[in-house]
């Protein structure tokens, strides 16, 4: 069987709009740090699959990935509980 190239009508499917959504949040996830995603990535995709996902969604997401690098200090796992750091003060 050939490979059909897909046509307007069908890259702009309802299908095809939910494939391209799907692919792109996955994308995304990997874009937060791996000690963010060992934690959440099961919990966010199960939410993503209830929602329609659209560009703010999307946009929201980048952004989410953005700030998780840049305050990695209160990734799981890393962090510390104010008594902790008044006892090591």
């Amino acid at each position: 069987m050939e490979n059909q190239l897909p046509t307007p009508a069908t890259a702009n499917s309802p299908a095809a709009r939910d494939t391209r959504a799907v692919r792109a949040t996955r994308l995304l996830l990997r874009l937060y740090p791996r000690l963010w995603r060992q934690r959440y990535a099961d919990e966010m995709a199960l939410v993503l699959a209830q929602h329609r996902i659209t560009f703010w969604t999307l946009l929201d997401l980048a952004i989410g990935a953005f700030d998780a690098r840049l305050n990695s200090d209160l990734l799981p796992g890393r962090l510390v509980s104010m008594a902790h750091r008044i006892r090591t003060s």
